[in-house]
């Protein structure tokens, strides 16, 4: 068992950065689409944002709750709070 975990330790460790396996299966650079992904969604989110802010909407909580009221969902189908805003504004300066 010891030299099991060993030999995956040690393939763990030749994985280029941003890689994984699953059950032997080497994905590469996940981390990499999940970003990507998460870039996608901050420019379209943005986009919306900077409208609300357009009306004189200027804190953060203000703007959670008109994204909320207009029925808009952050990238995992949530409600918007404060740092959920203030995510997107970082991701996307």
């Amino acid at each position: 068992m010891k030299n099991e975990n060993q030999n995956i330790l040690e393939l763990w460790k030749r994985l280029p950065k941003g890689c994984f396996t699953l059950q032997g299966v080497i994905f590469p650079k996940a981390n990499m689409v999940i970003q990507d992904r998460k870039q996608e969604f901050a420019k379209s989110a943005l986009k919306t944002i900077r409208e609300i802010q357009s009306t004189g909407v200027d804190t953060l909580a203000k703007i959670a709750d008109c994204l909320n009221k207009r029925g808009e969902k952050t990238a995992r189908g949530g409600t918007w709070t404060a740092t959920a805003v203030k995510r997107v504004l970082a991701c996307a300066a």
